[in-house]
């Protein structure tokens, strides 16, 4: 299965199975309304791209680099699911890296991040959290702890993948 999308700067950007399967789940579909520039379109109205846009076109990078790093498994390969060798696996695990860089990403993007480290820093002071805040962490916990139907972390599993080392 592929799912071809057109982006305005890249062109068409071809997804293969898996990475359909995760374009469609909420998770990532939120990230159309969460902008790249956070509140700068006010100031800069073209501004107006959003982490959606963003994370198809740095998978669709990464995509370029690893053929240009002659590591890329062949177009068949890459869009067959049955395909579990070295280099296939490799090379869909760092396009999916490239996809879900951002998955963690806060509403409003970094204009708020800053707030809820700032709110975590507060109440580290109290007791010591397990974790950090920010979209980093956030990101990993969506990719490893949504082990159910419409997760990712259920997703990758069913695909073949590790989300740990996703």
């Amino acid at each position: 299965m592929k799912k071809v999308i057109f982006d305005n700067i890249h062109g068409y950007i071809t997804l293969n199975q898996v990475e359909t399967r995760i374009l469609e789940t909420l998770y990532y579909q939120r990230l159309r309304w969460i902008r790249q520039l956070g509140f700068s379109f006010y100031i800069f109205p073209g501004a107006t791209h959003t982490r959606h846009a963003h994370a198809l076109g740095v998978c669709h990078v990464m995509d370029r680099v690893i053929k240009s790093l002659g590591l890329a498994a062949t177009g068949e390969r890459l869009f067959d699911p049955k395909a579990r060798d070295e280099r296939t696996t490799f090379h869909r695990m760092m396009r999916l890296a490239a996809m879900l860089h951002d998955i963690g990403t806060f509403p409003f993007s970094h204009s708020v991040e800053m707030a809820y480290i700032n709110h975590w820093r507060q109440q580290a002071q109290v007791s010591k959290p397990k974790y950090n805040a920010n979209h980093e962490t956030l990101g990993s916990h969506i990719i490893t702890n949504t082990r159910f139907e419409g997760g990712i972390t259920q997703i990758l599993e069913e695909e073949g993948i590790d989300p740990v080392e996703l």
